[in-house]
């Protein structure tokens, strides 16, 4: 076997190694909070989503992929509910002005989100989001302290215990990601009423009469995931909270979730997010990488560098005139400067079957602007000469001095 047969075996076995080895190891928990309602994940929102079927029966559950300005420039419909739950929910101005005209006309909003929510919405309506740091178990202070961040697969992540107001002495315990997070209602001019609480004393679900609707306000959207949704011990909790909306359409948001990252999603990204895809793509450049070691190597022999041709044509002139001239035939080379004198003209002029007449003089004048006179001469001497068999030198060269005229004033 040949070296290079040795190295493509032992290439394909390192990969049929890394593949089985990627295939046979565990997938690792993806603890990534999307939110969305196809994320089978334990802070996707699938196990909710389905639910709303039992939770508002015999209504329409409409998910929406656009900005709520887009949907209801493009639709009259109004729905009775509007769920946004997200981990960071960011309005613009028109989404917010929007969202309140469908409430003052008698939809209900639920809005569940964290502390970067805080958009013009709340501000219209004076209501202000505050994060509770003070909330930490042994072993996750300095993680919180320093990354705001805690790693939901670590069994020592923090459980916070989340009361309603219908239901006194009754707690849920609540995983959450980074912080607790308060609302604070001071500054606001409508009716608020406390539905919930984090900690017994930090009012975290609110209800604000807003027109004819009411718009729900809930700081704890780790409580509506699947983790939390399949626990027998906390899926009371979120069925309670949205129990405070009354039996209706719903309007389900996905577009603040995926809809503005959506255009920043690669291809790539994609496969670098995922383990398997990820896993495939490093096997596939360290393959790369060694066919570039090995096989980078030139496998033919140096082509010979070769002069370029030289183009002779005038050398080749010169010397078919000495010829000529040598032998002495003035005729023979009148004969062929005439030959390519009406072979230019009819490629140049389209000016076919010259026979040198004044009317050809006339014609060639008209399309060329040489002038006539000079034309009938030219032709004229052309034509006494094209008869003769024997000319002098001297004939030759007044008729090629006509025609170099010629030549030179177009």
């Amino acid at each position: 076997m040949s070296a290079k047969s040795k190295l493509a075996l032992l290439a394909l076995v390192y990969l049929i190694v890394l593949i089985l080895v990627s295939i046979g190891a565990p997938k690792e928990l993806n603890w990534r909070d999307s939110f969305t309602k196809t994320d089978k994940i334990p802070f996707g929102c699938r196990v909710l989503h389905e639910s709303l079927g039992d939770l508002f029966p015999n209504r329409e559950v409409y998910s929406a992929v656009r900005t709520i300005y887009e949907e209801h420039i493009d639709s009259t419909a109004q729905w009775e509910n509007y769920i946004f739950i997200d981990r960071s929910l960011r309005l613009d101005e028109l989404d917010s002005r929007r969202l309140l005209d469908q409430v003052d006309q008698g939809s209900h909003l639920f809005l569940s989100a964290n502390f970067g929510y805080q958009s013009t919405l709340l501000d219209t309506l004076g209501i202000y989001a505050r994060p509770y740091w003070d909330y930490d178990i042994q072993g996750v202070m300095d993680s919180v302290k320093a990354n705001r961040q805690i790693d939901l697969s670590d069994k020592r992540s923090i459980v916070a215990p989340y009361t309603l107001e219908q239901e006194e002495g009754q707690e849920y315990r609540i995983r959450y990601s980074s912080f607790i997070q308060y609302f604070r209602y001071y500054d606001c001019e409508y009716d608020v009423e406390v539905l919930g609480h984090a900690l017994d004393s930090l009012p975290n679900f609110l209800r604000v009469r807003y027109g004819r609707g009411s718009i729900l306000i809930h700081g704890a959207p780790e409580a509506m995931t699947n983790y939390h949704i399949l626990d027998e011990t906390s899926r009371p909790y979120a069925t309670k909270v949205l129990s405070y909306l009354p039996i209706g359409s719903v309007y389900w948001d996905e577009y603040y979730k995926i809809g503005k990252s959506e255009a920043a999603r690669t291809t790539m990204r994609e496969v670098l997010t995922r383990r398997s895809p990820r896993l495939a793509w490093y096997i596939f450049l360290g393959s790369l990488l060694i066919y570039v070691l090995f096989y980078t190597k030139r496998k033919q022999r140096i082509i010979p560098i070769k002069e370029k041709f030289e183009n002779k044509s005038l050398e080749y002139a010169r010397t078919v005139g000495s010829m000529y001239y040598e032998e002495g035939a003035p005729s023979d080379i009148l004969q062929k400067r005439m030959e390519y004198f009406r072979d230019f003209i009819a490629r140049r002029f389209y000016l076919r079957d010259i026979q040198f007449s004044d009317r050809d003089a006339k014609l060639l004048s008209e399309k060329t602007g040489f002038p006539v006179d000079r034309s009938e001469k030219l032709f004229q001497i052309l034509r006494n000469l094209k008869e003769r068999k024997v000319i002098s030198d001297g004939q030759l060269e007044a008729a090629v001095k006509r025609l170099n005229e010629f030549y030179s004033s177009l």
